[in-house]
Formats: structure tokens, sequence, C-alpha cells
């Protein structure tokens, strides 16, 4: 909004951010994000759009208790196209024998945190129109494009349609006031996601501007990252005459094992009298969901003058490079969570020893933040912090800890 017009007044905003509120750095980010719009435009009517789709949303859960998604569910048994008799038909008969289709049962926590950031800055939420129950689906899929994830022109009238019924009811502030992006401070944003520009210098073998949406035509948006197959480094400069935050915005893809690779970063701060060189970083790119998406990663606090950002895949076999959309800078007081990126100590490659921690029941407490000094509880099975520590002990620290399962 800041790039686009800095200084227009609103009289109403959208945020379409529904899917991203599962993660607790997007909901950190989220949260800053909203809090700034509301300060910026206090006379505005924020609306937070509240939509769904087919492949994602919908599935049940197997003989052995194990969520099925129906886009998989649908691979397996022939791929029938989603707008097609066929499909319908076998979603009938699946029913008929037993099937017990579902939502997502993670669902109702992305309702529940957008409706609390919603009440936070008084906005209000437009949700598209969903069967009550799962299985009622069929009638629904007119609303979408074959992917069963985007909305078709009839979905996006649909939606439209809510959020003007929405409007009706809201009476609209003469001259709204425009405020300050609130009390922030001083941050960079360097991004090629939309432009596929990239202002900085990057160096490396066989680093290339990548576009993953150029191949559909139909798409009136292409996305960019910068891949890098073989490792190199970015080059950049911290203008402000403080330590700044640094973000590196990369690519997330899922679901496991994912299209991407576990990929080192080490950020070298190029001094008058050398350069100096931080502990390596791991950040992990695949996540258990069906998502593809552009993620921040805290990678440190660096000083004013030259950064040089070296990235060093681990992985071998994936299918795509890591890939990096941009590089951000802001204040330190402002930090959200992170939890892709990874500190790794050698010792423990130790506690991850068979006869010490037998795999079987193996479950790490903690981990070290980067952002601060704290040991945070690892409770979130979507970060797994063990598969990461076990491909890093083994391929990078060399302390093999005989878990290669």
């Amino acid at each position: 909004v800041e790039n686009v017009n800095p200084d227009g007044a609103y009289d109403v905003v959208f945020i379409e951010f529904y899917h991203r509120t599962l993660d607790p750095g997007d909901i950190d980010s989220f949260k800053i994000a909203v809090r700034r719009i509301r300060k910026r435009y206090p006379d505005a009517h924020l609306v937070f759009i509240r939509d769904w789709y087919i492949f994602g949303f919908i599935g049940f859960h197997n003989k052995r208790g194990v969520w099925t998604r129906i886009e998989d569910w649908n691979e397996r048994t022939g791929g029938e196209a989603l707008h097609s008799d066929a499909f319908a038909e076998k979603v009938r008969v699946a029913t008929k024998n037993g099937v017990k289709w579902e939502w997502y049962f993670k669902r109702d926590d992305r309702d529940v945190v957008l409706n609390e950031i919603a009440a936070t800055v008084g906005g209000r939420i437009a949700a598209m129109e969903a069967p009550e129950k799962a299985k009622d689906f069929l009638p629904f899929r007119k609303f979408f494009d074959p992917d069963g994830h985007h909305l078709s022109p009839e979905g996006h009238k649909l939606l439209a349609d809510r959020i003007g019924h929405l409007l009706e009811h809201l009476s609209i502030v003469d001259n709204p006031r425009v405020g300050p992006w609130d009390n922030v401070g001083d941050d960079m944003c360097v991004s090629w996601f939309l432009s596929g520009e990239c202002p900085l210098e990057v160096h490396g073998d066989g680093v290339e501007m990548i576009s993953w949406l150029a191949e559909k035509k139909s798409h009136p948006h292409y996305k960019y990252g910068l891949g890098f197959p073989n490792g190199g480094a970015i080059m950049f400069n911290n203008p402000f005459n403080k330590p700044m935050d640094m973000y590196l915005d990369f690519m997330r893809e899922g679901p496991f094992p994912g299209i991407y690779p576990i990929t080192e970063i080490i950020v070298e701060t190029v001094g008058p009298n050398g350069s100096i060189l931080s502990k390596p970083l791991y950040i992990d790119p695949s996540v258990e969901w069906v998502v593809h998406v552009v993620k921040p990663a805290f990678i440190g606090t660096v000083p004013p003058g030259n950064i040089i950002v070296h990235v060093r895949p681990l992985e071998e076999g994936k299918k795509e490079a890591f890939r990096i959309a941009g590089i951000n800078l802001s204040e330190t007081n402002d930090r959200f969570d992170t939890p892709e990126v990874y500190t790794i100590q050698p010792q423990e490659c130790a506690l991850l020893r068979p006869e010490q921690a037998p795999a079987a029941n193996l479950r790490l407490s903690g981990f070290s933040d980067p952002k601060t000094i704290q040991i945070k509880q690892n409770d979130n099975e979507r970060f797994d912090r063990v598969r990461v520590v076990k491909f890093v002990c083994n391929n990078v620290l060399n302390e093999p800890t005989d878990l290669n399962s």
C-alpha cells in the first residue's frame, strides 16, 4: 500500500491472509501489518476475506485414522477432472461406501485467529459461502478453477457479492484521515517476487531469475524468485546508521518431502578491518500441507555497511533450486517468529545418537531461537527440528547420528 499510493486515503481496505493463519511467524507478522494499516487509515473499513477451497480443505480419515486429502484420493483413484461428471459420480459412490468427507480439522483454528485479529483493529469479515457439511461440496465446484484451489470467475463474483452486501450496511466517512505508518522507525524492503527485477548484486554458478507461473497463460500475475542451484551470494548495503534486523524472503512448498532443499545461510559483514562470518543458519523450505508461498526468515542483526549473504543448498535430488524472493531490513524492536530457521550446535548430534536417545522415542525438548538466547519449547510438530538436525549432523557437521531412516 505504501509503495503503490503513499499519500492515498482509503474508504475500504481488503485484507486477504486467511490461509496463512496457522504458522506462528505468519500470525505475528499479520498482526504487525494490520496494526500499521489501522493506524495509517483510522477511518477506513478493514474487511478481512475468508474464502476456502476444495483441494486442501476437504478430505477424510482412512481406516488407519490418517487424514487423506480429496486431491490425493482422486489422484490415486483415476485422477478425474474436478468439474467432470466422472469425478462427481466417484465422490457419490465413495460416500455411499462409507467415506465420511470432512473439513480439514485446522480450519477452525484459522477462523479463531482471523476473528481475533480482525477484532483488534475493528475489522469485519467477509466470508465466502460454503456448505455447512463438507460432503455437500459438489454444487460448489463451479466457484473454483480446475485446480480446486483458485477461484473461478463465478467464485470471484460470489465473493464480490458478499463483500458488496456487507458494504451496503456501512457508512463511509467524508474526507477520511491519513495517519502515520505506526512508530516503527526505519525499514527497507527489496523484493523481486512480483517484478522479476533484482537490483542487488548476485553471484553464483547457475543463479537465475525464475518465474513459476509463466506457463499458465490464464494467470494474470507471474511470481519470481532467484534460484540458487549450486549456491551463491547476494550483496547489499545496510544504509542506516544503526544495526538492523535482516529477513530473507524464500519460497516454501508442501507437502513433504517438498521441492526445495534444506539450505545453509551464512552472513558476511564487510568492514574496514576485514570480514566477519556469522554462524550457519539452516532453512527448511518444506511443510506438511499443500502450499507454495513466500516466507520471511529472520537471519540476524546486521551492522551498517556492506553485507554478503552466502547461500548453500544442502539436499541433493530436489526438483527445484532454493529460491529467494527478497531481502528486508527492519528495526530490532519489531521482530517476529520464523521457526523455519534453525541454529544447530554440534552437541545436538550427540543427543541424537541411538544409545542416548532411541529414534522411536526421540523428542527434542527445546531449541535455540536465533533472535534471542532463550530456549523455546519445540511443541509444534509442523517444524520438524529432528529431521533437520539429523540431516545437518550427518551431512554438514560430520557427526553421524545413525538415524538415517
